[in-house]
């Protein structure tokens, strides 16, 4: 983030999408970790409602969010300046998810590919459907 935030700083980047009516859109992947929660923190003290924030949750790494859930600051800080959590869902089936990696697939041409079976095809399929239903619940793309 501070590479980032010099470049806005640098080039009054928020001033200028102010002028030109832009609104910027921070997306943030946490896997609720310490680490993870305190950079968020610094991206909230930062760019506070200048920007829309996007709270993605990775299930996918953790099933633990109590670190978040439990800060009360954060999560009334969150609900003030609208922040958006999406729950990214986890990928069923790691051995699948773990060719997919090795192989450099898209999840669009792992249908095709004779590298998976059935099984293999179908947990793409549950996933990105249980991620495309996280991101129509939330309106992130609405409009778009």
């Amino acid at each position: 983030m501070p590479a980032l935030s010099l470049w806005f700083d640098c080039n009054d980047v928020l001033e200028m999408a102010d002028e030109a009516d832009v609104l910027f859109y921070s997306w943030f992947v946490s896997d609720c970790g310490v680490d993870s929660l305190a950079l968020f923190e610094q991206l909230l003290d930062k760019f506070d409602d200048r920007v829309r924030h996007i709270f993605v949750a990775n299930y996918g790494m953790t099933k633990k969010w109590e670190l978040l859930t439990k800060n009360e600051a954060l999560v009334t800080r969150m609900k003030r300046l609208g922040v958006t959590m999406v729950k990214f869902p986890k990928f069923v089936g790691r051995d699948d998810r773990n060719r997919i990696n090795e192989l450099s697939l898209t999840f669009e041409q792992v249908q095709g590919s004779n590298a998976f079976d059935a099984f293999g095809r179908q947990h793409v399929k549950s996933f990105l459907k249980a991620a495309f239903a996280q991101f129509d619940q939330t309106g992130v793309f609405d409009g778009e």
